[in-house]
């Protein structure tokens, strides 16, 4: 048996939904499943995200339907409304790439339930794998995230996971058909695609088959998860309780946890909440919670994670879905572009603004990840001028102590980077560390506090 025979359930002729870009992996893919699937049991869903130049969407889509009557294989054509995926993103606070995936999948998911159709397959291949392995490994994921991209995930199948893409060209080639390029590709705002055009180069030349290798460390972490389990279950016994609006973590049993079976505990508690198997819940995210468990998390503090909140609340974690104004205590990692403070503010993250009214803070200066929270006591900040209590900072302001906690400040792994006091009467100041000269502010991004719109 072949390693693509390996890859595709014994049962795939009852029907499979292949996710269809008309790039040359999902070209590769309908010519694979050929090879099991009857072509009137195979329905190619085409997702037009409305993200490009309506040009070359209409080309693609030409192409495509060209392609799918040259395979014999029907094709549906699903056009998103301008603007959904925008919402999408603005809703659930992650991002075009992940409300783009959204979207899809659940396209995915209705034309195979309306077919009735067991599977769904996408083209990813052993490039793919190793692209998620490489960004996971830096991004310092655990083991069994480690294991990357699952050959078979429910009913959502990968025959290709094996293939490189320069096997994936030449299938299709060899059954003289031509594929549609996004050229989004090419934009490297997006990791994954500076992951592919500037890292994997570099690591390419030096580890020839580090394809090979990435995919058996893969294997290998996938084989620790049987051991692990009767952990995790245990722990998600213990610790999670799920209600109709909120999941509760009890924290005694969620501390006493191995590392490694909390961030899974976690991962569940994201999945009952949002009723999304296998929805993305960033593992800085699973890292930040984490962490503000092990240094202790104060009562009635808030954290607001990926459109979500957590509260303390005695020895439990109250889980909600929707965000809260920022408050008393606040604490909220900086992943969108506004953020509300309470007190009709909120703070803003902006790329592209000319006045200065805030402060520029460059990435490259800051160690991940990056919160706002309300002041305390015991923050110093080490200025141009030396190391200072931001309370002596604050009394110098003349701010009232009843107002102080409404200050947003800026904190990353090493300390608190700025302090947004200016909106509040005082100034803003930023550390030392991450002070940038005149020529780079420009190309910064803007953190200000402004009035809520609306």
């Amino acid at each position: 048996m072949n390693t693509i025979e390996k890859m595709v359930p014994h049962d795939i002729s009852r029907g499979v939904v292949a996710a269809f870009s008309g790039g040359a992996d999902s070209l590769a893919l309908l010519i694979t499943l050929l090879k099991f699937v009857d072509n009137k049991n195979i329905v190619a869903l085409y997702v037009n995200h409305r993200l490009r130049p309506e040009e070359e969407l209409k080309a693609e889509e030409a192409l495509n339907r060209h392609n799918c009557r040259a395979l014999n294989i029907a094709l549906e054509v699903v056009t998103l409304e301008e603007g959904a995926v925008e919402r999408c993103a603005i809703e659930r606070g992650k991002g075009i790439e992940d409300a783009a995936r959204h979207l899809r999948y659940r396209a995915l998911n209705e034309t195979a339930e309306r077919y009735n159709y067991p599977y769904i397959a996408t083209g990813h291949t052993l490039d793919d794998q190793g692209e998620t392995l490489l960004m996971r490994l830096l991004q310092g994921a655990g083991p069994l995230s480690m294991g990357g991209i699952e050959p078979q995930l429910g009913k959502v199948i990968r025959p290709l996971l094996t293939m490189q893409r320069g096997e994936v060209e030449a299938l299709v080639k060899g059954h003289h058909l031509e594929w549609s390029t996004d050229s989004t590709n090419l934009e490297e705002a997006y990791l994954r695609n500076q992951i592919r055009h500037r890292l994997i180069p570099v690591v390419k030349e030096i580890f020839p088959n580090y394809l090979e290798s990435l995919a058996l460390v893969g294997e290998r972490n996938r084989s620790l998860t049987p051991l692990l389990q009767p952990l995790i279950e245990e722990g998600v016994t213990q610790v999670l309780k799920a209600y109709s609006d909120r999941v509760e973590l009890d924290l005694i049993p969620l501390e006493n946890l191995p590392r490694v079976a909390a961030e899974q505990v976690v991962y569940r508690g994201w999945n009952l909440l949002t009723n999304e198997e296998g929805s993305r819940f960033p593992f800085r995210f699973v890292t930040t919670l984490l962490d503000r468990v092990e240094q202790g998390w104060g009562e009635g503090e808030v954290l607001n994670l990926s459109n979500t909140t957590i509260k303390r609340s005695n020895s439990k974690l109250v889980w909600q879905l929707g965000r809260e104004a920022l408050a008393f205590g606040y604490l909220s990692l900086i992943y969108s572009k506004r953020t509300p403070l309470g007190g009709k503010l909120d703070l803003v993250v902006e790329d592209n603004r000319d006045d200065e009214v805030g402060v520029r803070l460059d990435p490259a200066t800051l160690t991940p990840p990056l919160v706002a929270r309300s002041f305390r006591e015991s923050d110093t900040i080490t200025l141009a001028d030396g190391t200072k209590k931001v309370s002596s900072l604050l009394g110098e302001w003349k701010i009232d102590p009843h107002e102080r906690w409404l200050i947003p400040v800026l904190e990353d792994r090493n300390g608190v980077v700025a302090i947004l006091g200016e909106p509040f009467g005082g100034r803003n100041r930023v550390a030392r560390r991450c002070l940038l000269p005149p020529l780079a502010r420009n190309g910064a991004p803007l953190y200000s506090v402004v009035e809520t719109k609306g």
